[in-house]
């Protein structure tokens, strides 16, 4: 005698549409995925610009970030010796990786790009001691920096005061 039990229509219907639903969800998921990259991308882009302005005034040392748009990332630089100027080489290493602190925007965003850059010359924005924004040469911005993003966002540096600002 044959006690094996075969699958019914009715059952392998119901699997089917539980399937199906379940994948949709996961769509859905993976839709917002690249959304949560793009927050948090522009947020390292803030955090970055405001570490660059807080170890500036810890060190005394004047501290830059380096925007390169073609390659659509930036660095953090900061000066070998209070007041001399001096960034060649000059990369400084991320406090939890040991690395250079550099970052690709295409490895950690699924579509946010930097547009433009604006009243950064050189496509420097820097920090003195004080933590005011700088040129490369060390000379304090007059003009409040601007990082414009390909979600319609803009990044203000306020030149009075350093103070970063996403709108």
């Amino acid at each position: 005698m044959n006690t094996r039990r075969a699958w019914t229509l009715s059952e392998l219907v119901l699997v089917i549409v539980l399937t199906a639903v379940l994948a949709a969800g996961a769509l859905g998921a993976l839709r917002g995925l690249g959304r949560y990259r793009d927050a948090a991308a522009e947020k390292r882009l803030v955090d970055d610009l405001r570490h660059a302005r807080g170890l500036a005034m810890f060190t005394g040392r004047r501290t830059m970030v380096v925007f390169d748009l073609g390659a659509q990332s930036w660095r953090i630089e900061q000066e070998h010796h209070p007041g001399t100027g001096y960034f060649a080489g000059s990369t400084i290493v991320h406090p939890h990786t040991f690395a250079p602190w550099e970052v690709r925007l295409p490895q950690i965003a699924a579509t946010l790009r930097i547009v433009s850059l604006s009243n950064a010359p050189n496509r420097h924005i820097g920090f003195d001691a004080d933590g005011l924004p700088i040129d490369h040469a060390g000379n304090n911005l007059r003009r409040s920096p601007t990082i414009s993003l390909s979600n319609g966002r803009t990044l203000v540096v306020y030149s009075g005061s350093g103070l970063c600002e996403v709108k």
